[in-house]
């Protein structure tokens, strides 16, 4: 009973995708379009970059925060600077969010990587359209576009995740690790991408140029024959929102994972969206394109190093252990604590190497935690409601984490330390001086992310207990119940 109480090994799903063909309509439909044979290892490949593209996009606009912070003063729109700039990314994530539910309800009746291609071809729109709110000098045009972006992204990250677990095998944690590096990597990427682009031509090119090599994955994508057999159960008829909805209200652990993402989120966001721009405030650096430069480096090598660790990590944490989800949850706890105490110094640093010494140490555990985290609600719910049960994970996580999180912050740094934003120049304000009050809130927000990861530790520790306690209930039931991968659904 207590093997039954997590999921199948790897080989019982790789069995279990291949040995079914796709229903009558996706069949018609492939015969009516060319196709690729695109190989798992392949699909993967694109997946990872893909992701990558996509995060430096993300990265432009906080890489490029004086420049941004310049056409928003200029633009039509009642909000303060601040508050504005952070909204560009809450726009980006609620369209990513709503969208992704969407697209994991969607992944049971249309090819999954035809929805990838699709998603992807609408974040190129979006570039288009970011670009040209430049010229035309709209911020209303620029927000729209963002969150277009975010609704296109949705595409392959909902369907990304679920396929490399089964296809990765036993080396899911790596792959996965690899996956998610593109995170704190891509976003790094994309800050010194978007300092140089908007400082050297116009931020406006950083998003022309982006749309069109992302043209080439969602071409690959949109002709690839792969029909998500991996991903969804394609020999039963495609479920409803309730059921899957339903399914996912029965988990023991699933929204107490979803809580302690959400934390994480957050903080990770707030420090993303403003890094750049409060370490100029705090005086650390005296020119926004070399603080971004130096900021970028900083989380694209712990990025690149930590995710893939923490990948590495949890494949040698999970494999002698029953409780895959336990497991998950453990390495989830350890990675995010140690994150939050080696990155809460950087709030106090008063020189720039100690700072990003502090940013270094602590984000490397912080990015080691995506793939537990990310695994702890794949192995939370049913296999078949896996790309529903991350769409609607992120909504939730976004919802309460990284969605408010750059709002909230760009409101309080517009009301304690509004001299302590930087202009397209660099230039601080007069009131934001060495030891100034301004400053030493900005030093206050600093903190608050910092202690937020709390609320990640106490959410993740309830869902690790209830994880350890229901595979106790499954010992005390008879060998016939039903597995509890599907109980717990």
């Amino acid at each position: 009973p207590l093997a039954r109480a997590v999921r199948p090994p790897a080989a019982s799903h790789n069995a279990y995708a291949t040995q079914r063909s796709p229903p009558k309509h996706l069949r018609a439909a492939a015969a009516a379009m060319p196709s690729l044979p695109l190989s798992e290892r392949c699909l993967m490949v694109l997946l990872i970059t893909s992701n990558i593209l996509n995060y430096i996009d993300r990265g432009i606009v906080p890489g490029a925060s004086g420049a941004f912070d310049s056409f928003i003063e200029g633009s039509e729109t009642t909000w303060g600077t601040s508050a504005a700039f952070g909204a560009l990314t809450s726009a980006f994530i609620v369209g990513f969010s709503i969208a992704s539910v969407v697209v994991g309800h969607l992944a049971h009746r249309v090819a999954p990587f035809k929805l990838c291609g699709i998603g992807l071809l609408i974040w190129c729109f979006s570039m288009l359209l970011a670009g040209l709110a430049k010229p035309l000098k709209s911020y209303a045009l620029l927000i729209t576009a963002r969150a277009l972006g975010g609704c296109g992204e949705a595409g392959f990250v909902t369907i990304g995740g679920p396929f490399i677990q089964d296809a990765a095998g036993a080396k899911q944690g790596l792959w996965l690790g690899v996956f998610y590096a593109a995170i704190p990597a891509g976003t790094a990427l994309g800050y010194g991408y978007g300092a140089f682009v908007a400082q050297r031509w116009t931020w406006a090119a950083a998003f022309y140029a982006q749309g069109l090599v992302m043209l080439v994955p969602a071409s690959l994508f949109l002709l690839s024959k792969d029909d998500g057999s991996r991903i969804v159960n394609r020999d039963q008829q495609p479920p409803s929102v309730k059921t899957e909805l339903q399914a996912l209200r029965r988990s023991k652990t699933f929204r107490w994972t979803v809580l302690g993402y959400a934390g994480y989120a957050a903080s990770v966001i707030g420090f993303s969206t403003f890094g750049p721009s409060i370490v100029v405030g705090l005086g650390l650096w005296t020119d926004s394109v070399r603080a971004s430069l130096a900021f970028s480096a900083t989380l694209a090598i712990s990025g690149a190093l930590g995710t893939p660790l923490g990948g590495l990590a949890l494949d040698a944490w999970t494999r002698k252990r029953e409780n895959k989800l336990k497991a998950a949850l453990e390495v989830s706890i350890a990675t995010v604590g140690a994150g939050a105490l080696l990155i809460t110094p950087a709030a106090f640093a008063r020189d720039r190497s100690w700072f990003l010494a502090s940013i270094g140490l602590g984000t490397l555990p912080l990015f080691a935690a995506t793939s537990p985290m990310n695994v702890s609600i794949f192995e939370g719910v049913p296999r078949e409601h896996r790309a529903f049960g991350i769409a609607v994970a992120t909504l939730l996580m976004h919802a309460f984490g990284d969605v408010p999180s750059p709002v909230v912050v760009g409101l309080l740094k517009d009301r304690w330390a509004p001299a302590c934003a930087p202009d397209a120049h660099s230039r601080l304000g007069e009131a934001c001086g060495v030891g100034s009050k301004q400053r030493g809130h900005l030093r206050a927000i600093t903190f608050g992310l910092c202690l937020y990861f709390l609320t990640s530790l106490v959410f993740f520790g309830v869902a690790r207990w209830r994880a350890a306690r229901r595979v106790e209930d499954v010992v005390a039931e008879p060998p016939t119940v039903t597995p509890l991968l599907e109980e717990d659904g």
